[in-house]
């Protein structure tokens, strides 16, 4: 047993053959590629994950896109529908303003007879009236057919002479004070025959009579002004440093209201103006207008073109004008701009309400209440609140003018 142990102990292992290294080798080589495929397949599977969730992610845009284009086809099937609608609605204006065009040119054609129907029969009532005086009166007048129609031909002139009161002659006709730079005149005795002229207000001397400003055309041209432009009036008010421009006070505030025809045409004009000087602490108080507010507007100068277009040819319509009126005529003479008489023509409403009523309180408040305009919000004078309260007044205290001038043309 023990020789049989020592000789086992010291026998010697065989040597490994070349085989068997080759096949280590090739067993190591296979262990490699084993790697390197179980890392490809790793790298695979994580591909395949990314791309599944890839998938699922182009699915939900897809599904979002459908749902989109749904909307938008939605939306197109809407507009279509729509561009139907308002194609018809364009039809059915087109078809409108047609009917409007034609309906116009009629309504044209018979305003141009029936005028020359009105001349017509114009002329035969004075023809009439003419011959009855001369029949029953047994003198010669003036012939009113002839003044009338020369008005209406466009070669109008002041009838100063003409009165055609029942006296006969006309003699008792005076010359009147002009309401603004229209001509107008009084007619006295009782009873006076008044074909063309429409009253303006009561005096003592008489009736103030004008002639109707309505119409179109060269027929219209009376006393050598178009009277289209003297359907046009401008609301004026100012706000100031102090009282009088001669003490060199100036302009801080200034609005103008545009009327057309007795309608507001929706134009005006509003500036606060850097006067470059102190502000009265009496007319602070009056208009509110502080010098800390009024520093850094803009000048007279800057904003004298706007306002002397907007004014210019109109009926510059103002309360105490003179005030006003003196004030630019200040501002505009240190630009060496043409005084506002020589750019329009002024009426000053203060004289016309003395007119409208004799001894009785006429400042802009005092009207307000007596037409019943609405002044619960003038606590302080405000340019523009002033020329919006000047304008409503103005409507009120005309509308009786305004009224015989629609009877006498209908």
């Amino acid at each position: 047993m023990f020789g049989l142990f020592c000789f086992g102990k010291g026998k010697k292992k065989p040597a490994r053959s070349e085989q068997t290294f080759a096949c280590d080798e090739v067993l190591a080589s296979m262990r490699e590629q084993c790697r390197i495929v179980e890392a490809k397949l790793i790298r695979a599977l994580e591909e395949r994950d990314a791309a599944i969730k890839l998938r699922a992610k182009a699915a939900e845009t897809m599904v979002a896109m459908h749902e989109k284009i749904k909307i938008v086809q939605a939306a197109r099937d809407d507009t279509e529908k729509k561009a139907a609608e308002l194609d018809g609605r364009l039809k059915e204006v087109s078809h409108g303003r047609d009917v409007l065009s034609s309906t116009v040119s009629r309504l044209l054609g018979e305003l141009d007879t029936a005028s020359t129907e009105l001349k017509e029969v114009t002329a035969a009532l004075f023809q009439a009236r003419e011959a009855l005086d001369k029949r029953y009166l047994g003198s010669e007048r003036t012939s009113s057919a002839d003044a009338y129609m020369g008005v209406l031909d466009g070669v109008g002139k002041p009838l100063a002479g003409y009165d055609d009161a029942s006296d006969g002659g006309g003699k008792n006709s005076t010359p009147a004070k002009n309401n603004g730079d229209r001509k107008a005149f009084t007619v006295g005795g009782a009873g006076g025959y008044r074909p063309s002229k429409l009253p303006v207000a009561k005096t003592d001397g008489g009736d103030i009579y004008d002639l109707p400003l309505t119409g179109e055309g060269p027929r219209f041209q009376v006393y050598g002004i178009d009277q289209r432009d003297a359907l046009r009036q401008v609301f004026f008010d100012v706000e100031t440093t102090g009282l009088s421009h001669r003490q060199g006070h100036r302009i801080v505030e200034v609005a103008a209201i545009e009327m057309r025809d007795r309608c507001f045409t929706g134009k005006r004009i509003h500036f606060y103006i850097d006067p470059e000087m102190p502000v009265d602490p009496r007319a602070e108080r009056v208009h509110g207008l502080s010098n800390s507010f009024l520093r850094g507007k803009p000048k007279f100068a800057q904003i004298a073109d706007e306002l002397c277009d907007f004014i210019h040819g109109a009926e510059l319509v103002a309360h105490n004008a003179s005030f006003d009126v003196g004030f630019m005529n200040a501002e505009l003479s240190r630009l060496c701009l043409p005084e506002v008489e020589k750019q329009c023509r002024v009426l000053d409403t203060l004289k016309l309400a003395r007119k409208l009523h004799p001894n009785k309180k006429n400042s802009l408040d005092a009207l307000c209440e007596r037409y019943g305009v609405s002044n619960g919000q003038r606590n302080l004078h405000g340019a523009m609140l002033d020329a919006e309260l000047l304008a409503k007044v103005y409507l009120e205290m005309t509308v009786a003018k305004a009224a015989k001038v629609i009877e006498f043309f209908s």
